[in-house]
């Protein structure tokens, strides 16, 4: 089901990702269950769908685990983009929020593949 505050987020997600990621992993999981009951998918399916559109925010986001700890940080070349990025802008922080692309083949409502 869709999160709307961060401490509705499971254990799993808020325990190992910084507050700035627990954030685009739930825009991005919202997004992708919305997408999932379009496709009139439902159930574990609709789930494994929404999940995989908030780790891949993350990612796409600059993300990455660090394998001794198994929390998530922001990449060291990430964080120079985004202080280029807010050094640019004139603004103290910029949010880099990518909402994933599906990936694979998706049926539409009338049943076609796209």
């Amino acid at each position: 089901m869709p999160y709307n505050k961060p401490n509705e987020l499971p254990q799993g997600v808020r325990n190992v990702l910084p507050k700035a990621a627990q954030d685009i992993w739930r825009r991005s999981f919202n997004k992708g269950w919305a997408a999932a009951q379009k496709q009139g998918k439902r159930g574990k399916e609709r789930d494994t769908q929404a999940r995989q559109w908030g780790w891949q925010a993350v990612k796409a986001a600059g993300y990455a685990k660090d394998e001794k700890t198994g929390k998530w940080k922001m990449s060291k070349t990430a964080k120079k983009g985004v202080k280029a990025a807010a050094e640019r802008s004139g603004q103290e922080g910029v949010s880099l929020y990518f909402p994933p692309k599906p990936q694979g083949r998706h049926e539409t409502a009338g049943g076609q593949e796209t």
